[in-house]
């Protein structure tokens, strides 16, 4: 299997993530000269120093937490770093790239079980935003404030039951993620009688109405209609991100279920 030549000449790579104590490790062939110190010792901020030569002909640089991130010639830049490991991986181009997870259904299994007040009943999730909540039957202040998961208005049924389901988390709790769902991003609600997939058809940000029943946009819009006859999440949170004082504003997220 013909091995593909990958020249990488990295300067430096910044990293600069409070990492305090943490170590890098290295693993290499045998036969490949060393491109980095066996361990660095990180402090806050610091300067991993790349040797000038390219690696060995069927080898790449891989970095652990970012797979996604190109390096290039002349590439200098600062990573966050979660579990820092920096290591040369075998490659030929002829490799098999891994099979996609398959698309999540909806699957039932089980009569809903009706839930306590105050208690997680499932969990809600959403892979594109990174999102994994415990999912709570109840939304009073002291359960917002615990910030222990996503809270359901009671007043809206819950997942599992067909109609609307009304959502909210604190804009840094569980629900600052909404700020990165696309039209199209499925969340899933797991129970322990069925899954629920769910596909975001809109998310926009609105204004609270003076009687407290829902919430408009600039354009009119009603955002939130727990009347609608869908099987719907409607997701909300305080906005704008990154406020975290009073506001009459909220960004709104609603996800139609889909087979």
């Amino acid at each position: 299997m013909k091995k593909a030549k990958l020249y990488t000449t990295i300067a430096s790579i910044v990293c600069a993530a409070a990492l305090s104590g943490c170590i890098i490790n290295i693993e290499q062939p045998k036969d490949v000269s060393p491109i980095i110190e066996s361990t660095i010792k990180l402090t806050d901020a610091i300067t991993v120093e790349i040797a000038k030569e390219p690696p060995k002909e069927g080898y790449e640089l891989y970095y652990t937490p970012f797979d996604d991130i190109d390096f290039y010639p002349g590439f200098a830049g600062s990573i966050a770093l979660h579990t820092p490991e920096l290591q040369l991986i075998e490659h030929d181009e002829e490799a098999v790239a891994p099979e996609a997870e398959p698309e999540p259904k909806t699957s039932v299994w089980g009569a809903v079980t009706p839930a306590g007040y105050g208690t997680s009943y499932g969990t809600i999730s959403c892979s594109k935003i990174g999102l994994y909540s415990s999912l709570i039957w109840g939304d009073d202040q002291g359960l917002l404030d615990s910030r222990k998961g996503v809270c359901q208005y009671t007043g809206s049924y819950q997942v599992g039951c067909g109609g609307c389901h009304l959502l909210c988390a604190h804009n840094n709790g569980a629900f600052s993620l909404l700020q990165y769902v696309s039209i199209g991003d499925k969340f899933v609600v797991d129970t322990n009688y069925g899954r629920y997939v769910y596909q975001v058809d809109s998310a926009h940000a609105g204004t609270v109405t003076a009687d407290g029943g829902t919430v408009v946009a600039d354009d009119g819009t009603v955002l939130v209609n727990l009347a609608d006859g869908m099987d719907r999440l409607y997701m909300y949170t305080c906005y704008p991100f990154g406020y975290y004082q009073s506001t009459p504003q909220r960004y709104v997220v609603r996800a139609t279920l889909v087979s």
